[in-house]
């Protein structure tokens, strides 16, 4: 099956209530489609998407046809990384990358939609999936939208029948913490939160020695346990303080937070889930019969903890029996 003609065409136009996002403002709504024909009669097609810059699909329309084009038509249309890596060749002079590397990557999704269609199977079969179902997510929220919108939207998406968001969380490994007292309070729910499809990470101990804290009793102390409460949203706020969501925050403490409105702070935040946090922590996961396990990186290996690490029974012991009783108001 030879590829016979490939062809691309831009349209863009002003979107008349621009959206906003923490870095970008999207003004336009545009598209570049791809068309590729084949000596079978098959066709595979894409679509590129844009969100700024009104000419850039038609730009690009212009690169694939009249630069990416005539260089693969004759080409085998199955063989798809050779087509991918001639056209890598023909535009590495000036660095494959902007609209070259979109161009290359409209032609390859058309390639493979052309395939799907000749054997009559979807792409996702082609591409040798282990499943028949991924979990999604939906990009519902703006930061021009007012409440009233956001929550019009977000309760759309939830009728289409989207769940969860997307979220990260830092607390303390029990190795880590000032006592099993607080922490008995979230230990039990850690599986409902893996559930969620929240991703958990437990900070290590970071000294090397054990904390010889004679004041801090009979269940210990850490010199490395986390104490602020720190969260970012959307890349564009967070918040930082001392505030609690329990009751003794809420009704005795004299407890304080900022929310600070600072992208370029915001997104360390977030990066260091990327980096510095997964590195310094055990990711605490779920196993297909339900029970917890800790995940350490050493480096570049990977170490499985099957009992929560850095502790001993007697200590795993007394979370599990401060779990069962009644005094969650009390801490």
């Amino acid at each position: 099956m030879k590829i016979t003609n490939v062809s691309a065409t831009g349209e863009s136009k002003r979107r008349p209530n621009p959206e906003h996002d923490a870095l970008q403002v999207l003004d336009t709504h545009g598209a570049c489609r791809v068309r590729i024909e084949t000596s079978e009669g098959v066709t595979g097609v894409a679509s590129i998407g844009f969100g700024r810059v009104d000419a850039a699909p038609a730009v690009l329309a212009h690169l694939i046809n009249d630069e990416l084009a005539p260089a693969i038509v004759g080409d085998d249309a199955f063989q798809v990384r050779a087509v991918r890596d001639k056209l890598w060749r023909l535009t590495d002079y000036h660095g494959t990358a902007g609209l070259a590397l979109m161009g290359i990557a409209g032609i390859d999704i058309a390639l493979w939609d052309a395939m799907g269609q000749a054997v009559g199977q979807p792409v996702w079969r082609l591409l040798g999936a282990c499943r028949d179902r991924v979990p999604t997510y939906a990009m519902v929220g703006w930061l021009n939208y007012s409440l009233d919108e956001l929550r019009r939207i977000c309760t759309q998406a939830m009728e289409q029948g989207f769940r969860g968001v997307k979220i990260k969380v830092l607390t303390n490994s029990l190795e880590a913490a000032d006592g099993p007292y607080a922490y008995s309070g979230f230990a039990k729910r850690r599986k409902a939160l893996l559930k969620a499809e929240i991703t958990l990470y437990e900070m290590r101990r970071l000294s090397p020695e054990k904390d010889d804290n004679k004041r801090a009793g009979p269940l210990g102390s850490s010199g490395s346990s986390l104490h602020a409460k720190t969260f970012s949203v959307d890349r564009s706020r967070f918040f930082v303080g001392s505030f609690n969501f329990d009751p003794r925050s809420r009704k005795l403490n004299t407890e304080l937070g900022f929310v600070i409105d600072s992208p370029a702070l915001a997104q360390r935040i977030e990066a260091a889930f990327h980096e510095s946090i997964p590195a310094n922590s055990y990711e605490v996961r779920l196993s297909n019969t339900g029970k917890l396990y800790w995940i350490e990186r050493r480096g570049d290996e990977l170490a499985r903890h099957e009992k929560e690490p850095g502790t001993g029974w007697w200590l795993r012991a007394a979370v599990w029996f401060l779990s069962l009783l009644p005094i969650e108001w009390l801490l």
